[in-house]
């Protein structure tokens, strides 16, 4: 017997363990011989449960490390995962060369864990390792993926497991899972577009600025697309098209004071009969979920964001019944702690706590100005630390032992005459004006680099953050891609997934020179871009994921010559945006580390020549005035 937190006994089994209180990956864990203060430490953690002094397996298992005194139980439910590990050495003897020397401790940290995030840097092969993994474990596996990527995971698993996956197309459901490994993109698993309670349209004119306002719970208007357009007759066409019922809306003509702010000058209705939750629409989530899969892999899983999102439902809905579910991104903390929430609460089976519970033990929640949360910041990072290190595995090349070619990285300042001081608090019209000013810009500046490497033999790549700017790029570069022979690429959010990754192929394969063009959010995951020479960043992003996993794009095995990224800076929004960047990897090296290539990513960024001269100025000059 073992003395309890409240003076009892807690039971041992007749093999001496202490009992789980539920199997699985979400089963909590009683612990005995734990000192009051260690328990009372750790039972303030999301997701313990101190009325019975339950604590998540992770927590039981970095306490055991620290406390030797600590009873750490067994799982008496682990007998499928030692039939996994032997069999995964069997398999390890029986293909040797199949893996690389580091992805081989990476298929046993996966094998080991029922829930894991492999968080290797781009280029170390997690796609490989996972596949291995899971042909060890045999049973039906389920790959989750963005959509460029769906082709690269079809290659793998022909290559590795010998078979031919069944790819789900689709949003409606019109066959049945017929083979062991199933592959889906994350738009086919959770419908992004239905139709919402009716509500009505409003076109609003503001100060000279045209606004699609939407009234009522609709779901129709995607976020980006509520703000100020040129016209009126834009601000309809937008609306026309980005609402998700699809149809063309009636507007009618009017003049009346909206809010005692601005003016209404159009309105549409979407009457009720018209529209469906979109939450309801048929999808593969449960027909895979009725499958009942042995293992689920979550690639890119930084894209699961958010609490209520519907792909996060749709794929803990997936995964909740799997016993192995797996995550594999090259930046598992996109931006902020908080973002590391679902991933965690996916692979754990809710071991991490609340999403309220979460953000407020280790993000510092607190109310901002608007009375919303302000979920950005750090806390606990120790504990938060100790907890991850138990669930994911994250190392850079340089630890792996991968060498490549040098990167060289360099900012590139351009003077831009409309400029202002920019902030978080800026007005959106000065925020707009400033980033036209800056393409326009940086715009030539980088078509003539562009054309110098052209004509140098090298293929270069492009990243842009907006549709508009690929298209400017791409006509300009179309007739020195005409009179030199390169070829030219051109790649959006609009571009089919499968296509992607085929012009990828393309371009990869391509001898001669040329260039691929564009927006980081389509081509920043899953995606290889080996063969370019110069890498050109024509739109900083705020999201310091986008920015390192772009940059590993070409620069990562196999690669063979070295690469050369620049970033192209003009402007307050510009300047902000770097400031916001290094802001964020600040807060990445308490929690999760940097690496070597991404601590150069910051310091990139961060480089000022002005406080340099000044230093220098500081410690020469000044020294000699004072002698004199």
């Amino acid at each position: 017997m073992t003395e309890g937190k409240s003076g009892g006994t807690i039971p041992r089994t007749m093999s001496g363990e202490l009992p789980l209180v539920r199997r699985g990956r979400g089963a909590r864990i009683r612990i005995g011989n734990l000192p009051a203060e260690v328990a009372a430490y750790w039972l303030q953690t999301p997701g313990a449960r101190p009325q019975n002094a339950l604590f998540p397996r992770d927590v039981a298992r970095v306490i055991a490390k620290r406390h030797s005194g600590a009873y750490f139980p067994p799982d008496h439910d682990a007998g499928h995962v030692r039939q996994a590990l032997v069999q995964l050495e069997k398999l390890l003897h029986e293909r040797p060369d199949v893996l690389w020397k580091h992805q081989v401790p990476g298929v046993r940290f996966l094998v080991e864990r029922e829930g894991a995030i492999l968080g290797d840097e781009m280029g170390l092969g997690k796609s490989f390792t996972a596949t291995f993994g899971a042909l060890a474990i045999g049973g039906r596996t389920v790959i989750l993926c963005p959509a460029s990527v769906v082709v690269e995971w079809r290659d793998y698993i022909r290559w590795i497991a010998g078979a031919e996956p069944q790819i789900l197309r689709g949003r409606r459901p019109d066959e049945g899972l017929d083979s062991q490994w199933i592959l889906a993109s994350y738009g086919v698993i959770a419908p992004q577009r239905g139709r919402a309670p009716g509500g009505d349209v409003r076109i609003v004119n503001t100060c000279g600025m045209v606004w699609i306002h939407a009234e009522g719970p609709m779901v129709a208007l995607r976020p980006d697309r509520v703000g100020p357009h040129g016209s009126i007759e834009d601000a309809k066409h937008v609306a026309n098209m980005d609402l998700a019922v699809r149809f063309s809306l009636t507007w009618t003509d009017c003049v009346e004071p909206w809010d005692g702010y601005g003016i209404v000058v159009a309105k549409a209705k979407i009457p009720s009969k018209d529209v469906v939750n979109k939450s309801e629409l048929p999808g593969w989530s449960d027909v895979i979920r009725k499958s009942k899969p042995t293992v689920v892999v979550c690639d890119e899983s930084h894209e699961l964001l958010g609490r209520k999102a519907i792909t996060v439902t749709k794929v803990k809905e997936i995964c909740s019944v799997a016993k192995w579910v797996w995550m594999l991104t090259g930046t598992p903390m996109p931006n902020y702690a908080r973002d590391f929430w679902a991933q965690l609460d996916i692979i754990t089976g809710g071991q991490w706590g609340s999403n309220w519970d979460y953000v407020h033990y280790y993000c510092d929640a607190k109310k901002n100005a608007y009375g919303g949360l302000d979920t950005t910041g750090a806390s606990n990072q120790e504990g938060l630390k100790l907890r991850l290190d138990e669930l994911l595995l994250k190392r850079s090349l340089e630890d792996s032992g991968v060498e490549l070619p040098p990167r060289i990285r360099k900012v590139k300042r351009v003077e831009v005459d409309v400029d202002a001081v920019v902030d978080e608090d800026s007005d959106r019209r000065i925020i707009a004006q400033n980033m036209r000013a800056s393409f326009d810009a940086k715009l030539p500046v980088i078509l003539e680099d562009v054309e110098n490497r052209i004509k140098q033999g090298q293929r270069v790549v492009v990243f842009t953050s907006f549709v508009e700017h690929v298209s400017r790029i791409a006509s300009k570069l179309s007739h020195v891609a005409r009179d030199t022979g390169a070829r030219l690429w051109a790649v959006t959010g609009s571009t089919p997934g499968e296509a992607r990754g085929e012009m990828c192929k393309e371009f990869r394969a391509h001898e001669g020179s040329g260039v691929f063009v564009g927006t980081i959010q389509s081509l920043y995951a899953g995606i290889s871009l080996v063969g370019a020479r110069s890498v050109l960043w024509a739109d900083l992003t705020p999201e310091p994921h986008l920015m390192v996993q772009g940059g590993r794009r070409a620069h990562r095995p196999p690669a063979t010559k070295g690469v050369e990224e620049v970033f192209y800076v003009a402007g307050a929004v510009d300047e902000a945006i770097e400031e916001s960047v290094v802001s964020k990897l600040d807060q990445w090296e308490k929690i999760i580390g940097l690496g070597e290539a991404v601590e150069d990513l910051r310091d990139t960024l961060s480089y000022d020549v002005s406080a340099v001269y000044k230093e220098i100025y500081d410690r020469f000059v000044g020294s000699v005035g004072k002698r004199v």
